[in-house]
């Protein structure tokens, strides 16, 4: 695994116009039938674009590359799906019989420009690029499905189903390279480049048979099952760098079993465990020879010799409510881990930053999560605590290789990326004001078995705290500040923010249905968006410019259609009040 620092300054506009259309249709010919009709479409419109400036750091901070781009797009996408699903009843015991079909259309069309300048500092050397992409691409899918259930023995169910499936898919992606020295038309007429573009059409036919045993008991319900998938695929590519190197139909077999069990100790009282095991091949996309390399800085290749997979996935939850209290416990226990998982061998150029991709299966990644969450009102019942405790523990393996060299020695390394957090959080309700005050730490730890440079210690520490206040005439106050302090990362980035936002609002109209707000964002002008991300084959640190702080004014109907009067409890904006939390808007606060 490598790391280093990326710093971006992205400038993005966006413009899109959506519409869609849902249809509905039950039909109950008698008291033990029914039918369901359920069409979709819809059609949007994008017109977007953006400029960047990025700057690429080694690991001592020396400047790797710095890069400039612009884009622009439009495109136009639209779908037609629906289903029709029919349900019998055969008797009172349990029997029932369901058919379904399902079919989908959608078509994509794009235009796009692009242009970037980046700058390499080893080598003293800059890439000017400049390209225009037409893109189209259209799936077209169908389905039949039958499912029964009987009655075996006393609370024992068997249930069988089938489906089969239908795919094709044409995507195609045509790249006019140097348009910044042929100017239309004369880029058009000199065709697109075939090693950048593609043509790629993949056809998938799927069969699904799945056989399970439930049983339902007062306080217990178990289920045993298990799935079997054939499946065969073909993809045709007459157009880029895989034209001619087409694979052969691909034809698995995939696999599923599950179990699962849940235990009423009563309504608010109960434990479930669930096991989901599944096979499955690798996407047909990543056994292409070559997958992307319209970007030169990352390249990306397939690998027709991939095997398939195989996921375990366990899940332990158990909840708990006590209603006298009104006090609840919760608590989840997740595990995943993966047989021949696919991942990318990197290799990594120094001088330039470029990467280079190849899929390869690995073994030994796995990941366990674990969460337990309190709250439960104080004495007096205006004062509510609660607390959020999470852990996780991950293993990514993968290949890594440093050096422009293609013969550059790859070794394979495991990322354990540990984290912990915790969340405490206490607030007062009443009908004049409310108030909450929270606290929150995170910590990350980040060991590679080859690279030690790649090594990360992190704590992020939150101090935060929101009030509302309800006003006469309908109008109520609220403001929210929250502060974060960083430790551990790299590149200059420990810097300490303090976020303080604030509004005012009015209800009026008829049963208070209009609101009117006006809220300031950011007062102290200290927002920074700073992300970092761990994979398989890399850890980055990255900053983004954010936008300044700002106003809004809101105006928010509301439609009454079930009767009645609206509450006039009143919270933040003029709502029914429910927690209370960052931006003074009816949700608790999340770090």
């Amino acid at each position: 695994m490598l790391s280093h620092s990326f710093r971006a300054h992205p400038m993005r506009r966006r413009n899109r116009h959506d519409f869609r259309v849902d249809f509905r249709l039950e039909w109950r010919p008698d008291t033990l039938t029914t039918i369901i009709f359920r069409p979709n479409g819809s059609y949007s419109q994008t017109e977007s674009s953006s400029r960047s400036w990025s700057k690429t750091e080694n690991n001592s901070h020396s400047p790797v590359n710095e890069k400039e781009a612009a884009s622009s797009s439009k495109s136009h996408n639209a779908s037609f799906n629906g289903s029709l699903m029919a349900f019998r009843r055969l008797n009172n015991k349990g029997r029932n019989l369901s058919l379904g079909a399902r079919f989908g259309y959608s078509d994509s069309e794009s235009d796009s420009y692009s242009d970037s300048k980046t700058e390499f500092f080893e080598k003293d050397s800059i890439s000017d690029i400049s390209r225009y992409t037409d893109r189209n691409s259209d799936s077209r899918n169908w389905s039949v499905s039958a499912s029964y259930t009987e009655p075996v023995f006393k609370n024992h169910f068997l249930q069988l189903r089938y489906e089969f499936a239908h795919r094709k898919q044409l995507s195609q992606s045509l790249v006019y390279d140097s348009i910044n020295y042929y100017p239309y038309p004369e880029y058009i007429e000199r065709g697109y480049d075939n090693e950048l573009s593609t043509r790629v059409e993949n056809f998938y036919d799927t069969h699904t048979a799945d056989v399970s045993v439930r049983g339902i008991h007062p306080k217990m319900m178990y289920s045993v099952g298990v799935g079997v998938t054939p499946q065969s695929s073909l993809s045709k590519t007459t157009i880029g760098p895989n034209y001619k190197k087409n694979l052969p139909e691909q034809n698995v077999l995939n696999w599923a079993p599950s179990v699962m069990f849940r235990y009423m100790f009563n309504k608010q009282h109960v434990l479930m465990f669930r096991y989901r095991g599944r096979s499955s091949t690798p996407n047909i996309e990543d056994l292409q020879e070559v997958i992307d390399i319209t970007d030169p800085m990352n390249l990306r290749y397939g690998n027709p010799n991939l095997k398939p997979s195989f996921n375990n996935n366990f899940t332990l939850d158990y909840r708990k409510f006590v209603p006298e209290s009104m006090r609840s416990y919760s608590a989840n226990l997740y595990y995943t881990s993966t047989l021949n998982s696919v991942a990318n061998r990197m290799t990594y150029d120094p001088q330039t930053g470029a990467r280079v991709y190849k899929k390869e299966n690995v073994n030994g990644n796995w990941q366990a999560r674990g969460f337990f969450s309190f709250n439960t009102p104080l004495k007096n019942k205006k004062f509510t605590i609660s607390s959020n405790t999470n852990a996780r523990f991950s293993d990514a393996v993968s290949y890594t290789s440093v050096g422009s060299s293609k013969n550059a020695d790859q070794e394979l390394s495991t990322t354990h990326n540990l984290g912990l957090g915790e969340r405490f959080t206490s607030s007062y309700r009443s009908e004049v004001f409310d108030i909450s005050l929270s606290g929150s730490v995170n910590y990350n730890l980040v060991r590679n078995s080859k690279q030690e440079n790649s090594n990360r210690e992190t704590f992020d520490y939150y101090i935060g705290g929101n009030t509302n206040v309800n006003l006469p005439w309908q109008v109520s106050i609220s403001t929210d500040i929250n502060c974060r302090f960083k430790d551990g990362y790299t590149g200059g980035l420990n810097n300490n923010e303090v976020m303080w936002n604030a509004q005012i609002s009015k209800n009026f109209l008829k049963n208070n249905s209009g609101t009117i707000r006006f809220k300031i964002y950011d007062i102290l002008k200290q927002q920074s968006s700073l992300s970092r991300s761990i994979s398989e084959t890399m850890m980055s640190d990255t900053e983004y410019n954010t936008l300044g702080s700002y106003f809004m004014v809101h105006f928010v109907y509301r439609f009454n259609t079930l009767g009645g009067k609206s509450p006039n409890r009143r919270g933040p904006g003029g709502g029914p009040r429910g927690g209370h939390g960052f931006g003074g808007g009816g949700r608790p606060m999340r770090f």
